[in-house]
């Protein structure tokens, strides 16, 4: 959902986003619940598979609904590891 990128099917995509979740913590204390989240993304040209940007991003909940505190904190932590991605593409090309 980022204005200055569109995906493409894969065989037309100059570059792929590879992702994980380095960590995911829950912390209940009563009914209040806390959750962390951490992710690591690679950018990496479609073609050959070389590595062109690694990002990460954080991000964390607090609430009484533990999954969907880990929902929201998982999107909260991929949006901000994609933060800079438009910019720094610009200099890849």
């Amino acid at each position: 959902r980022l204005p200055s990128l569109r995906l493409a099917e894969t065989r037309h995509a100059r570059f792929v986003v590879l992702g994980s979740v380095t960590r995911l913590d829950r912390h209940v204390d009563g009914r209040d619940v806390q959750v962390r989240c951490e992710v690591s993304l690679v950018v990496a040209d479609a073609r050959g598979g070389s590595i062109r940007l690694m990002l990460s991003g954080r991000a964390g909940a607090r609430g009484d609904d533990a999954e969907s505190l880990e929902h929201a904190a998982l999107e909260a932590a991929v949006r901000g590891a994609l933060r800079p991605l438009p910019g720094s593409l610009g200099a890849l090309r």
